[in-house]
């Protein structure tokens, strides 16, 4: 892994303002935060003077993130939302697409979105999402999530992972500290072993409720961050970016700061 940790920032952090990207840009430029991850509400991307600003703002970036509005399921490759979607992005050399993983869905199904998807021009990167309750359900879910990438990626490379690390411990899992943690080093390993370089979303909280009013900076909460951290320096997991998902813009400066110190005490 590389010694410059590639942190970003999600336009959640402009919500005090609408979520506005453009906010979010010039925090991210300001305060230089190499890659940018937007969440694209179904009225901007129909909005023609936000898709000229993204267009300028692109190569002041490492990369741009665009998380859509939907799962990966037909329902969303069939929307009007994913054709304005496709026409919003066209001016974007790497047309990355953030979609939540439907537990739901087929994998045949699942994979022929995917393929479908891939041939209209978008990178897909799938984020582990839980809609069931319990143990069993969350590991049908983590091993379905898994096989999507065996069978999408055993040739050319169609599908991009996104853990959200938080999920893994949220309390409807029923998940001990000790068995989320397991699931994430087993799916840090897989994409490891693959060469694959995982986006991974941040946040971290003061109780394990994980309501968003108690939302605290990396390294200052409840998750297990400092055993996450050592394994990935340890195991040298390749990294995309990490990517802070909080409502405000402190929470992003303390967290990169806490993170860096942490870092470079692993590395002494």
């Amino acid at each position: 892994m590389e010694n410059q940790i590639p942190f970003g920032i999600a336009n959640s952090v402009s919500a005090n303002l609408d979520f506005d990207p453009l906010d979010t840009l010039a925090f991210a430029k300001h305060h230089q935060f190499a890659h940018v991850q937007i969440f694209l509400k179904e009225e901007e991307v129909s909005n023609a003077g936000l898709k000229k600003a993204l267009h300028s703002n692109n190569g002041d970036f490492q990369s741009l993130f665009f998380h859509a509005h939907g799962r990966l399921n037909m329902q969303f490759l069939q929307s009007r939302y994913a054709i304005k979607l496709r026409s919003f992005l066209e001016a974007i050399d790497q047309r990355r697409c953030i979609l939540h993983f439907d537990e739901q869905v087929p994998v045949d199904e699942a994979c022929t979105v995917v393929h479908k998807l891939s041939d209209q021009g978008f990178q897909i990167y799938l984020e582990n999402y839980f809609d069931g309750e319990g143990q069993a359900q969350a590991e049908k879910n983590l091993k379905k999530y898994l096989a999507l990438f065996t069978l999408l990626n055993s040739g050319k490379h169609l599908l991009w992972p996104v853990l959200d690390i938080a999920r893994f411990f949220h309390p409807k899992l029923c998940f001990t500290q000790q068995q989320a943690l397991t699931w994430c080093f087993q799916l840090f390993n897989y994409f490891s072993n693959r060469q694959q370089k995982i986006l991974f979303h941040l946040i971290d909280l003061k109780e394990p409720s994980q309501e968003r009013k108690r939302f605290c900076a990396v390294l200052e909460g409840v998750l297990p961050y400092r055993e996450i951290f050592r394994f990935m320096h340890k195991n040298r997991i390749p990294m995309q970016s990490l990517i802070f998902e909080f409502e405000d813009k402190l929470n992003p400066l303390r967290s990169r700061d806490n993170i860096s110190r942490f870092w470079q005490e692993l590395s002494r």
